[in-house]
């Protein structure tokens, strides 16, 4: 009994990540979105992972973790700094939530009594030192456009890089599934990402 009610638990969290459209709040009008590539979103995985992992697993999580955190944050600022837009189109895909969950993730490392992910500047390729990400709150127009672009381009290649070596890495079948299926959304959206201009 105790053991169902822990399940289901943690199912109530796995979608608990809900990220608010880039662009709400905007109303000021830039004609037709930029046509991007359409991608189905990650679906829902396990509450409960399996106890089978090694140190892969673990890095990919943690590491994954604080780029989702982050790219979620970056992709915000962009109903506010930029006026593009194919580039706030991208946006909201990222900040919709489609990506995995944090939630998801963090409960799986509590599973397997590892520590909740903790930032660290400079320790995970492709997350922002907390410098960089006021500097990019400071900006708008073409500077923030190309700050933005090179941001989001260096998160989610090292998330692509990441979730590529889970899938050659990594033992446990839940998080490896979660990669193979990130990996899939990441190209697409970083295809997207090489036909925008700042």
């Amino acid at each position: 009994m105790l053991l169902s009610a822990t399940v289901l638990g943690l199912a109530g969290c796995v979608n608990a990540e809900q990220a608010a459209p880039a662009g709400a709040g905007n109303s000021q009008s830039f004609g037709p979105a930029a046509t991007t590539t359409s991608v189905a979103p990650v679906s829902s995985p396990a509450a409960v992972a399996g106890a089978q992992h090694n140190a892969a697993d673990v890095t990919f999580l943690d590491q994954s973790v604080q780029l989702r955190q982050q790219v979620l944050t970056i992709a915000g600022l962009a109903a506010k700094g930029s006026s593009n837009a194919q580039l706030q189109s991208l946006a909201t895909e990222i900040a919709s939530g489609t990506g995995p969950s944090v939630t998801t993730m963090t409960g799986w490392l509590t599973q397997w009594n590892q520590p909740s992910p903790q930032s660290v500047p400079g320790q995970v390729p492709g997350v922002l030192a907390a410098a960089d990400l006021q500097q990019l709150q400071t900006l708008t127009g073409t500077p923030f456009d190309m700050h933005w672009l090179q941001d989001i381009r260096g998160n989610l290649t090292a998330a692509q890089q990441l979730a590529s070596t889970e899938t050659t890495k990594g033992s446990n079948p839940q998080a490896k599934a979660l990669a193979q299926q990130w990996t899939t959304q990441l190209k697409a959206q970083l295809a997207t990402l090489s036909t925008i201009t700042g």
